[in-house]
């Protein structure tokens, strides 16, 4: 992740990542604003700023509208 943000020049806090699983504590964790999939391990909902729905139940949607993105 801070390979493909450097890329790009975007700094980790202006970022946003969503996860479902323990492979994505780091990342969620190293963004500005992690968000974890409510069908996701505990892990990564302990680790996430916020737990939204699950991708099924169009949980991104949710978190997108939630924090004014969409």
């Amino acid at each position: 992740m801070k390979e493909v943000l450097a890329y790009f020049n975007v700094y980790p806090h202006e970022a946003i990542a969503f996860g479902d699983g323990d492979n994505d504590i780091d990342m969620v964790k190293l963004v500005g604003l992690g968000i974890a999939m409510g069908n996701g391990s505990q892990g990564v909902k302990t680790a996430a700023d916020y737990v939204t729905s699950r991708a099924s139940e169009g949980g991104i949607y949710e978190a997108l509208k939630k924090f004014n993105i969409l």
